[in-house]
């Protein structure tokens, strides 16, 4: 009789720590999409706002024309000036 309770102890635990572990990778998992989500933000909208450009959002080469300036800016969304 002693020997049944004890497993039926030691259940509860590992149903416990398994249950701890399921919500504390559900948190880190979405706290990790905020941060994507909140980086992304950043990355498109903020920091061009500021005149800030990485990577693929560093703007034409300085050879092309101003047509060619406006019509890559409609493409991406960017209001162009006249």
């Amino acid at each position: 009789m002693r020997l049944a309770r004890f497993e039926q102890r030691h259940g509860r635990v590992l149903k416990l720590v398994g249950g701890v572990v399921m919500v504390v990778l559900g948190g880190v998992m979405t706290g990790a999409g905020l941060l994507a989500a909140v980086l992304l933000v950043v990355h498109r909208r903020v920091l061009p706002h500021y005149g800030i450009r990485i990577g693929d959002e560093i703007g034409p080469a300085a050879d092309t024309t101003p047509r060619d300036r406006a019509l890559a800016g409609a493409v991406l969304g960017r209001r162009t000036q006249g």
